[in-house]
């Protein structure tokens, strides 16, 4: 079989109806990732959050070694004996967690800073067909660190995990001791949720996400303090950590942590949208943390979407009396679209402010640039072309899966989801090519279309079964495009 990567996909399409307010229930989904988990903006997620400001770390560990370090203890007490255990191991090569992603692409490969000189990762999934009998107790606990003399102690580590029976914030914690005796529970991940999750919430983190946590109350100033990485686990996937920081914190910082420009429901995100796919709401989403050692008052969160000349199209703003140290503001506002919404590029200001404006530690990580665009023949999940920024892309092929997980004897099927709220004439699709495609290969494409979204798609269920087989592309061919209907729109990318 010719290798055959997907890296977009849009629908190229004329719009005949009115406008209707969308929802988007959650599908049960298998622990393996089908092919249109693997796009990263294939399931949009809250933009990632920013560098926070740090004082100097007068502790590090980066896991540059060659092995777990000495003295730390790394055990699983849970687990029977005779079947495989869950224990942290260290690896220099940032693709060894690819075995556990099952599939997912975004979190095949540790995108840690200093991933290849080493860090740690512990295998939930293990290789097992089915869930094991027994959950495991993961328990990895550093050597002591000295604290003494720092008034203000903000621990931060880069990492990435993935759960599939158990929700993180419950069996997922950071513990601190100054005693190995009495523990602090920290919470690392409290947006890490099993099932079909709804954003902003996931079963995956971002790769990496950094997790920074003040742990003050318990380690300033102490000559003795202990970090614990505790996860009890089922059948998941893995965990990772990488680049640990103890450092002070800063008097005031608050960052901007996640956002998003939701016409769908439950924040999945398009990059194009038609016209008259839009709702009569926009759904629009932020969230800001102290990262600081003070509170912030009157925090204000701010989201302002501006029409293709660059005026005030629509926005909303939530303000926030007191958010505390540690604690995190969330806005989640369902606004009214204006009458008349022109084609074009729409740009999203995000921002944050509060009454420590002119003390802040860093005002860069107080605002976000985002954006989507309205057209009218054109409906694409990907913001290639469309978010400010530089874009980090991702595909999925053929080279894709090098196990069991798919047989490329049988060929090789990508999905991907459009939510469609009216009637609708589709008159083509467009995909691109990323790097490694193989010359001379052949792509056959379909649409499937059912109306109960709860319910699990059947492969005979098509409307209509329009195929193109392209049965060669060139070497320099980035894009592949198709005609369902003898006549339409045509140019659209």
């Amino acid at each position: 079989m010719r290798k055959f990567y997907s890296s977009a996909l849009a629908l190229t399409l004329g719009s005949l109806a009115a406008q209707a307010q969308l929802a988007h229930p959650q599908l049960a989904l298998p622990k393996s990732h089908s092919a249109a988990d693997n796009a990263a903006y294939q399931a949009p997620r809250p933009a990632a959050s920013q560098a926070e400001e740090r004082g100097t770390p007068w502790y590090t560990e980066d896991f540059s070694g060659g092995t777990i370090p000495a003295g730390w203890t790394n055990v699983d007490d849970l687990t029977p004996m005779g079947d495989p255990n869950v224990l942290w191991v260290w690896s220099n090569d940032p693709a060894a967690v690819g075995v556990a992603a099952l599939g997912y692409t975004p979190s095949s490969i540790f995108g840690a800073t200093t991933p290849a000189n080493g860090y740690l990762w512990c295998n939930s999934d293990r290789g097992l067909a089915a869930a094991p009998a027994s959950d495991h107790h993961t328990v990895l606990t550093s050597t002591a660190i000295d604290c003494s003399g720092q008034p203000s102690v903000q621990l931060s580590f880069q990492s990435l995990i993935g759960v599939f029976d158990y929700d993180a914030a419950d069996n997922v914690k950071l513990r601190v001791s100054t005693d190995m005796v009495n523990w602090t529970d920290y919470v690392p991940f409290p947006c890490l949720v099993t099932g079909a999750a709804s954003p902003p919430c996931t079963r995956w983190s971002a790769n990496p996400q950094t997790v920074e946590l003040d742990i003050s109350a318990v380690a300033a100033n102490q000559p003795t303090v202990y970090l614990q990485w505790e996860w009890l686990g089922g059948w998941e996937y893995f965990w990772a950590i990488d680049d640990i920081q103890l450092a002070p914190l800063p008097q005031y910082e608050r960052v901007l942590i996640s956002s998003y420009v939701s016409h769908a429901g439950d924040g999945f995100e398009f990059g194009r949208i038609p016209r008259t796919q839009l709702p009569t709401d926009f759904i629009l989403g932020a969230a800001a943390r102290n990262s600081g050692a003070n509170p912030q008052t009157n925090l204000v969160l701010t989201v302002d979407v501006m029409d293709p000349g660059g005026n005030p199209s629509f926005s909303a703003t939530q303000t926030f009396a007191s958010v505390l140290p540690g604690d995190t503001a969330t806005m989640e506002e369902l606004v009214t679209l204006p009458g008349s919404l022109a084609e074009g590029l729409y740009s999203v200001d995000v921002r944050v402010s509060s009454d420590q404006d002119v003390d802040e530690g860093n005002p860069d990580n107080d605002t976000v640039a985002r954006a989507f665009e309205l057209d009218d023949y054109l409906y694409g999940l990907d913001g290639i072309g469309v978010s400010p920024g530089t874009p980090v892309l991702t595909s999925t092929g053929s080279n894709s899966f090098g196990d069991s997980t798919v047989s490329l004897d049988d060929g090789l099927m990508l999905f991907t989801f459009f939510r469609i709220s009216a009637p609708t004439t589709i008159y083509g699709l467009e995909a691109a090519l990323a790097t490694g495609t193989v010359e001379g290969g052949q792509a056959v494409f379909t649409i499937h279309t059912y109306d109960d979204i709860n319910a699990t798609p059947e492969m005979g269920n098509t409307w209509p079964e329009r195929q193109h087989h392209r049965e060669r592309y060139g070497p320099h061919e980035r894009h592949i495009a198709w005609s369902l209907l003898p006549t339409g729109p045509t140019g659209c990318g």
